[in-house]
């Protein structure tokens, strides 16, 4: 598992190197998950959204610290203000790493980075319980303290208690089994984490010594890429991994499934409710609320935009795209007068889904 050439450095540097051009201030605003609509249709379009949110305490200082040694090493090149490139000569050398490589660690990162960390914490404390029930330990140490991953394990405890054995029986068998379906080192990875019945988890430090990761961003998108096997492996088999199906399930619910607290409330108001209604009733500006839909739009490829757009603005915009895909929005003004930015923006995600996020 060679993932030692991993830092953020490399990963900026072939984030650049897989566009034309990049504009750092999208990109920094891409790593640390500055969600809002625009930054997140840029990302979509770029093909980055499995980024977003890389890297949240990234410092704009330190950011723009490594494109300084970018530019010194000659790895980027400063095309204008605020816009970089990487020369050909640097893609063709072997040490380069590429996109591609990359991507294969993060696919699905953009769904469940919200879910992931949660979901990490009650996986390890779910097995820790169940390991310690099947030897009949009830005073153990528990790998969290945090409150709210405590008030949930006493809530799971006090629902099953009827048969908590048998519980933990079940359980044992889903989370062997899982283990089992998992490449090898990501099951040497996950089961060296856990703590169980006299038995501690190894630390991040003990892991990158024992397999020489030398960087903590090779550890974390090795980490990451196990974790997501894990939520993929227990979606597609649902019936499989009944207990860890319902943990997974709950965290989703918890963390509002991808979006924010606010986002998630309009989402199940729109169900009944007009974006001016929802507006009144939230206390909050139209402009808000449309910026929700944007969101919901862009994370989530299932929910129809077709109900927000007037017919007869999508017909007259349509054309102009077949024209130009990305026409932009001051240009699509000058030809059709007045125009809602929002069905504008629709419009493109609309587009966008059908032919591709080119």
């Amino acid at each position: 598992m060679d993932t030692s050439a991993y830092t953020v450095k490399t990963i900026i540097l072939a984030l650049i190197g897989s566009q034309k051009e990049m504009k750092a201030a999208l990109l920094y605003s891409i790593l640390v998950g500055k969600r809002t609509p625009s930054v997140l249709f840029q990302a979509k379009r770029l093909g980055l959204e499995n980024y977003f949110s890389l890297f949240e305490q990234l410092t704009r200082e330190q950011f723009q610290q490594i494109l300084k040694k970018l530019i010194t090493k000659q790895f980027v090149q400063l095309q204008e203000a605020d816009v970089y490139t990487v020369p050909s000569t640097v893609k063709e050398r072997s040490r380069y790493t590429s996109k591609d490589q990359l991507d294969t660690y993060l696919l699905g990162f953009f769904r469940y980075q919200k879910l992931l960390p949660v979901f990490w914490i009650r996986f390890q404390l779910f097995i820790q319980i169940v390991s310690e029930k099947r030897h009949q330990k009830v005073n153990y140490r528990p790998i969290t303290n945090e409150l709210s991953h405590q008030r949930w394990i006493k809530g799971w405890i006090l629902q099953n208690q009827d048969d908590f054995a048998g519980l933990a029986e079940e359980a044992a068998g889903e989370i062997f089994s899982l283990l089992a379906s998992l490449p090898q080192e990501k099951a040497e990875l996950v089961t060296l984490l856990l703590t169980g019945h006299e038995k501690n988890g190894r630390t991040m430090n003990q892991l990158k010594e024992l397999w020489a990761i030398k960087s903590n961003t090779g550890f974390l998108l090795l980490l990451i890429q196990t974790q997501l096997l894990l939520v993929r492996y227990i979606q597609e088999s649902p019936e499989r991994y009944k207990h860890l199906a319902k943990l997974l399930a709950s965290v989703d619910k918890e963390t509002f499934y991808g979006l924010n607290e606010s986002t998630f409330v309009t989402v199940e108001l729109l169900k009944s409710q007009s974006i001016e209604e929802i507006a009144h009733v939230r206390n909050l500006k139209i402009g808000t609320i449309k910026e929700h839909i944007l969101e919901i739009a862009l994370s989530q490829d299932h929910f129809s935009v077709a109900d927000f757009i007037p017919q007869e603005r999508k017909e007259t915009i349509k054309k102009l795209q077949e024209e130009e895909f990305f026409l932009p929005f001051k240009m699509v003004q000058k030809k059709v007068g007045e125009i809602d930015f929002f069905h504008y923006r629709l419009l493109q995600i609309e587009r966008m889904r059908k032919h591709g996020y080119e």
